[in-house]
């Protein structure tokens, strides 16, 4: 990328990242805060080289078992319902992917250094 002169890194944060992880604990907070930070020092380091660094910060998505009704054989349980985001519902994989590939396009060539949150409005900045 630096050879090119151009290039974009997406990096994978979470909402736990800049509020609480209700069921990570201590040490994925900490983890996806150092994501936003290592994502904001690349976008310096790198931004006269063309490349561009941002992250996406999802919340709880469904996949897996929470694509099952909570209380159902194999389902899972939130600690807060879904129902408490103002859409309603939990976000989808494709939703996730979409930012992502937004912010390696050129249609977001001058975005750097930041994190977007697809959160459905859970957290609210």
């Amino acid at each position: 990328m630096v050879k090119r002169k151009k290039g974009a890194i997406v990096n994978i944060s979470a909402l736990a990242a800049h509020w609480r992880a209700s069921l990570a604990g201590v040490q994925y907070t900490a983890a996806k805060a150092g994501v936003e930070g290592l994502t904001r020092q690349l976008a310096y380091d790198f931004g006269r080289s063309g490349i561009r660094v941002n992250a996406v910060a999802p919340t709880v998505t469904l996949t897996g078992d929470r694509s099952r009704p909570v209380g159902s054989e194999g389902g899972r349980g939130e600690e807060e319902s879904p129902f408490s985001h103002p859409p309603g519902r939990l976000g989808t994989p494709e939703e996730v992917a979409s930012t992502v590939i937004f912010l390696a396009s050129d249609e977001s060539s001058y975005i750097t250094g930041i994190t977007i949150d697809v959160n459905g409005g859970r957290y609210l900045r």
